[in-house]
């Protein structure tokens, strides 16, 4: 029996989608928010594949996902890759994990995703530093490179091609990129990102389970 429950600080995206994969998964938590009302802030979300995949996972249905009307301003800041999400029985998750430029859309949907992995790693691992272990080793080796991808503009970089082939001025993009070129571009970001929906359609959510508690049974961490 989990004798204490977890603490989760901070009520965003990337915070009540893991109190609601703890409660999924049976164990007990505590979400900490400073906000003493809900107000509208931040931007638009634009969620992807993967982060709608587990959305749907949690019960959260498409009723619950519209209705959004509003944009903010957000600063464009990122901050550069840290070679840990974990101290001891603590981890970093969603933008205080790998805060990135939003020029990808991946914000929101990588919180999520966070969220599922780390239940995932608890729900093998067990409450303890192995879970965060196991998190920490599922997903930061491959984020961290991401951070810096979008730094360089992201899925945006087509248009930095398109002003070194031609100053932005063209007839026939094609004449400039071809269109096998841009498949091909955009698919290497969504990849990168997890956000490729032929590679989520071809990977179900279970199967990111299966892979976090491979990480935690192939390497034990002490406590």
């Amino acid at each position: 029996m989990i004798k204490s429950p977890v603490l989760i600080s901070g009520a965003g995206i990337g915070g009540l989608s893991v109190a609601l994969t703890l409660q999924q998964i049976g164990v007990p938590c505590r979400v900490f928010e400073s906000a003493a009302d809900l107000k509208p802030l931040g931007v638009g979300i634009d969620l992807q594949p993967n982060a709608m995949r587990e959305l749907y996972e949690l019960g959260l249905g498409p009723t619950m996902l519209r209705g959004a009307s509003d944009v903010y301003e957000y600063p464009m800041i990122d901050r550069d890759p840290v070679p840990t999400w974990r101290d001891g029985n603590a981890a970093l998750l969603g933008d205080a994990a790998h805060v990135m430029y939003p020029t990808g859309s991946n914000g929101a949907s990588q919180a999520i995703a966070d969220a599922r992995v780390l239940g995932a790693a608890m729900l093998q691992c067990g409450v303890n530093a192995r879970a965060l272990q196991a998190y920490d080793e599922r997903l930061r080796p491959a984020l961290s490179p991401l951070i810096l991808r979008n730094r360089g503009a992201g899925p945006f970089g087509l248009l930095n091609l398109l002003d070194e082939r031609c100053g932005g001025v063209f007839d026939d993009i094609d004449a400039i990129i071809p269109k096998a070129e841009r498949d091909e571009f955009m698919h290497r970001y969504k990849v990168a990102a997890g956000a490729c929906w032929r590679c989520v359609r071809a990977s179900p959510a279970s199967s990111t389970w299966r892979s976090a508690a491979t990480v935690c049974t192939t390497r034990a961490v002490g406590i």
